[in-house]
Parts: structure tokens; sequence; C-alpha cells
């Protein structure tokens, strides 16, 4: 991965993958042997490069930023639950 971030509890791991657009969510890979092979894929919109990622303690939430904004995630589903325009 490209770039790589964690939970406060290390149980959710999120990775940024080649495309430049997604990300990839998936449970630790120590504590759950299967997880490799078990993950959500999170797809932004394509305007921009994710360059930042960001869970909340319990990993319920992510922040995910592109240049010109953040994304808010919610693990379940998962789907944007909020975006928020910065700059300008």
């Amino acid at each position: 991965p490209w770039l790589v971030a964690f939970s406060a509890d290390g149980e959710t791991w999120l990775e940024k993958t080649a495309a430049a657009d997604s990300f990839l969510i998936r449970k630790n890979y120590f504590t759950d042997a299967e997880a490799v092979a078990k993950y959500e894929t999170v797809d932004l919109p394509a305007d921009a490069a994710v360059t930042h990622l960001a869970a909340s303690p319990d990993g319920s939430l992510i922040a995910a930023v592109q240049n010109g904004g953040v994304h808010v995630v919610e693990r379940e589903g998962p789907k944007v639950r909020s975006t928020w325009e910065v700059g300008g």
C-alpha cells in the first residue's frame, strides 16, 4: 500500500491503494488471520488523489483528505457521510 493508517485500538487498518481516489478498510492482520483476504473498498470523487487518512478511536468513522476537501466515511456501509471543501 502507498499509505497506511490505523484506529486507536489497532483493529481497523486503512490502506491507500494504487488507485488515486480509493482506499481499503480491513481488520488487523495479526489478530484476524482471515483479514488479508477480507476488505472493503471506498471510492471517492475522482477529482483528486487521497493524501491523508485518519480513523476515529473505534474505527467507526474515517476521514479521507483529498486536495480541496475532507470526506468523512461511515465504517458501516461504507458510504460518504459528509464532505467539506477546504481552501479556495
